[in-house]
């Protein structure tokens, strides 16, 4: 797992970690599993299976523009609720910069997107009103007060219980039809007056590809509205210098897209799933993409996403008379 937010980097940890790690594990971890090594190793064995009901996931966070170890955050069972509970653990120099906040929510999204629950709990002493204070702004409500025992320190005192619950959405992903192609090109057009006549060419140049076979649109539908999309490219006519980026066994993927308000919450993630899916059914062996070098944001979730292996670099040119250096990696898809 790795979420990449404004300020922090979310991932699995490493035996690499273990430096930063070792500051932040507490006796009780020490007594159960031997040592910070120990423990850290039974951590980064728990990410295949993403159990949380026999064990728990936990995650490093990281600055991200400095690297630097600040704290973890995860999701498990609480040992005395039995119910998915979210937590997080910052080191003191960290605290007071609402990373929390930030790293908490980034979690409370992926665990609600890639896990089988449908709510997560947060367990706050009376006495914290900071972390009270954090799990209030990202929406986790007050549900009861209980005397639960701190397993750190084998003693009982009250907790402020609070609840965030996953909401159920109509979102749909799918290969678009003619007709939606089309729509989605209109509606473009409208909302982009100014590029009116370079839209009208782009529709043109769509649906005649689509017609043809060389193009798969795939759209993220939410309430009967197109949210994301993204366009796997079958036929090297369609792509500027194609060659090593697209063939009978290899697709290039464009047009990533998403409406601004919408970003973050794992709707593009669910349809870049859908469509790696549906290539792989087709017999596809491998994707493609590109990227501008000093992209440096894209080019972080795109490595996430598997595409790790460097294709060439060359210059696309655009209607407009835009001339870029772009980067191309590939990704397996077996």
């Amino acid at each position: 797992m790795k979420r990449i937010t404004e300020r922090l980097i979310i991932r699995n940890l490493s035996e690499e970690d273990y430096p930063s790690f070792e500051k932040i594990v507490n006796d009780v971890q020490i007594a159960v599993f031997g040592s910070q090594m120990a423990f850290l190793r039974w951590i980064i064995s728990q990410y295949e299976a993403l159990n949380i009901k026999q064990g728990l996931l936990s995650f490093g966070i990281f600055e991200r523009i400095s690297h630097q170890f600040v704290g973890i955050v995860g999701v498990g069972d609480h040992d005395d609720l039995h119910e998915p509970e979210i937590f997080y653990h910052l080191l003191p120099e960290y605290r007071q910069k609402g990373y929390a906040t930030e790293a908490a929510k980034a979690m409370t999204d992926w665990a609600l997107s890639h896990l089988p629950i449908s709510y997560l709990i947060g367990t706050v002493e009376v006495s914290n009103e900071k972390s009270i204070q954090v799990l209030k702004r990202l929406g986790y409500r007050f549900i009861k007060e209980r005397s639960l025992l701190i397993h750190a320190t084998d003693q009982q005192k009250p907790f402020k219980i609070y609840r965030y619950d996953k909401v159920t959405e109509p979102y749909q992903c799918k290969i678009a039809t003619l007709q939606e192609l089309s729509r989605k090109w209109d509606l473009e057009i409208i909302e982009n007056e100014k590029n009116k006549i370079n839209l009208l060419l782009l529709k043109e140049r769509n649906i005649d590809s689509y017609k043809s076979g060389y193009i798969v649109p795939y759209y993220g539908i939410l309430q009967d509205t197109i949210i994301c999309e993204a366009t796997a490219i079958l036929h090297p006519k369609n792509v500027q210098n194609g060659e090593g980026l697209v063939d009978e066994s290899t697709a290039y993927l464009s047009n990533f897209q998403t409406k601004e308000a919408l970003q973050g919450k794992g709707y593009f993630s669910k349809l870049f799933h859908y469509m790696i899916h549906d290539l792989s059914k087709r017999g596809y062996k491998q994707v493609t993409l590109g990227v501008e070098p000093m992209d440096e944001k894209n080019k972080e979730i795109y490595f996430h996403y598997g595409f790790t292996q460097y294709v060439k670099t060359s210059q696309e040119h655009y209607l407009d008379g835009t001339v870029l250096k772009v980067e191309y990696y590939k990704k397996s898809l077996e």
